[in-house]
Parts: C-alpha cells; sequence; structure tokens
C-alpha cells in the first residue's frame, strides 16, 4: 500500500472551495484509489464506506461529471484525491472564436473541405454507436466532437455559422418525440448540405448546415445532455493538444509515432 499513499501525499493536489457546489471527478484517480485501498483503510483515512458507494452510485448515474454538494462530501478525503471543481464554461461564441484559433494554428482552416465534411460523418457515427449502446461518457465526447467537426468545416467554408444559427432559428421545426428520430434530422440535414454544396449552391449549404447544428442541440437534449457543455468538454480534451495535418486531416501526435 506504500504506492497508494505515495500517490495521495505526493501526486494529489487539492483545490476545495467552500462554496462550490459542482464537481468533475478524475475518473483515473478514483478508479486508483477504489482499486488500492482496503474498506479498512478508507475508514482509517476518514474514506466512509457509505461516502464512496454514494459516489459510486452518482457515477453510474451521471457518468462523473457529478453534482455533488460540499456538504454531502464534507471530511471526505474523496474530494481531495478524486475531485477538482468544475471549470467555468465557455458560451457558444467564445468557442466558436478559440476552435478557430485551435484550427488555424494546426493548419485546418486552409484544408480541404470534402475531406472535414467525412469527419464530420465519422463523429456521427460514434454518436450513434455511442447512443445505442446507452454509453453515456462516449455518448458527451461524440457530441462535443460532433460540433467540433461541423464548426472547422464551417469556417473552411467561410460561413459565419453562428449568424446562420439565429437565422435557420425563425424557422420553427416540428421537435422529434425521441432521440432516435432527433439523431435522424441530423443526418438528414448533413445530406442536404452534401447535396447543394456538390450542385455549387452556397446559400443553401449555409442554412442547412446551421439546422443540422441546431438538430444537435435538439438531440442532445432529447438524450438529457448540454450540447455546449459537451462542446466545452471537447474544447478542453483538444486545446493543447499537438499532432500534424496530413492530407486534410489533423492526426494526434501520438498517432504519429
Amino acid at each position: 500500500m506504500q504506492n497508494t499513499k505515495d500517490f495521495i501525499n505526493n501526486v494529489v493536489t487539492t483545490d476545495i472551495k467552500p462554496n462550490q457546489k459542482h464537481w468533475i471527478v478524475d475518473k483515473q484517480r478514483f478508479n486508483f484509489v477504489v482499486d488500492n485501498i482496503s474498506e479498512e483503510e478508507w475508514q482509517a483515512e476518514h474514506l466512509t464506506v457509505y461516502t464512496l458507494q454514494k459516489v459510486k452510485k452518482e457515477i453510474d448515474l451521471h457518468g462523473y461529471d457529478l453534482k455533488l454538494s460540499v456538504e454531502e462530501m464534507a471530511n471526505s478525503l474523496v474530494v481531495d484525491i478524486c475531485f477538482r471543481p468544475k471549470e467555468e464554461e465557455l458560451t457558444l461564441p467564445q468557442l466558436v472564436g478559440k476552435l478557430k484559433v485551435w484550427a488555424e494554428e494546426r493548419g485546418l482552416l486552409t484544408a480541404n473541405p470534402e475531406v472535414q465534411f467525412t469527419k464530420i460523418y465519422e463523429e456521427l457515427g460514434e454518436t450513434a454507436t455511442a447512443m445505442n449502446k446507452n454509453w453515456h461518457n462516449e455518448l458527451i465526447d461524440s457530441i462535443g466532437d460532433l460540433q467540433v467537426t461541423i464548426i472547422i468545416f464551417a469556417q473552411q467554408m467561410n460561413i459565419d455559422l453562428l449568424r446562420e444559427i439565429d437565422n435557420a432559428k425563425l424557422v420553427k421545426d416540428k421537435p422529434s418525440n425521441s432521440k432516435h428520430e432527433a439523431f435522424t434530422k441530423i443526418g438528414i440535414e448533413l445530406g442536404k448540405v452534401a447535396e447543394y454544396a456538390f450542385d455549387g449552391l452556397y446559400k443553401p449549404v449555409e442554412y442547412h448546415l446551421a439546422k443540422a447544428f441546431l438538430k444537435v442541440q435538439h438531440f442532445s437534449l432529447r438524450c438529457n445532455l448540454d450540447a455546449t457543455d459537451c462542446l466545452n468538454k471537447a474544447y478542453n480534451t483538444i486545446a493543447n493538444r499537438g499532432g500534424k495535418t496530413i492530407n486534410g486531416t489533423f492526426v494526434k501526435e501520438e498517432d504519429l509515432r
């Protein structure tokens, strides 16, 4: 158990704010603690079995993005070891701006939009898989990544996506009755984007791309998720990611080896 103690004493840093109500669990650290500390050691370290079981139950229900009050986690090193306060989230316009800088730095804005469009479909497929298999965390990731690919495609096409979204909102659509119907409507809009793009009809491309983005937002709601929250997570994941753009596709640094 010495390695566990060293991990707690030397690796873990604490950032506890008494008024903080929303915590994000570090999946790797939590699983490490669960796997390496016995029930007696939980007790000895003031990590009550009740608290541990409560956290595990919350994770099963909601994934690793937890909403637990400080009072619920009081006197528990679970907070110290496994949690960090939820970061302030960026708005959609802020994220679009940051993604433009991110894409420009990696040479994606001058890459082939046709290649980027296939990335949209790639992320759409991953979203379908996560939905059908009820993979909560993977669904959050894929919805975030799907929005990233759409935003970058819009920037490659010199489309003011935020303006087009505002315009597209003026056209009211019939709400979807299920998440599967909502998902299908994303594909319908993307199909129209492809059709009009190949026909060289620019204005319909702008409109239907914005509608596709709005359909992603509606799909997220059907999955009890917030699309902008998913996009924040996606951006935080890729923000400092190294890599290289090859043939119009950004390849992560670890995949270059």
